[in-house]
């Protein structure tokens, strides 16, 4: 659901800024936890992938920069 962000405050705005990175943060750390026990299970060479890099490309979407961030191999 989209918000109209125009009828907010300059303080609103901020606030509900701050408010969305820090869920955005929580939700990064989510997918991070979960990648690397991907990883740890070898789960990414079971499913046919030769790197976790290619598992977060190919299978979940990722940019190669984005996947260069998250992967640890």
């Amino acid at each position: 659901m989209k918000r109209d962000l125009s009828a907010l405050s300059n303080e609103d705005l901020v606030t509900d800024t701050k408010r969305s990175v820090r869920k955005e943060r929580k939700a990064t750390m989510a997918v991070l936890e979960r990648l690397n026990e991907i990883y740890r299970r070898c789960l990414h060479l079971e499913l046919g992938y030769g790197s976790l890099h290619e598992f977060v490309v190919k299978e979940l979407g990722y940019s190669d920069g984005s996947a260069d961030r998250c992967s640890t191999t």
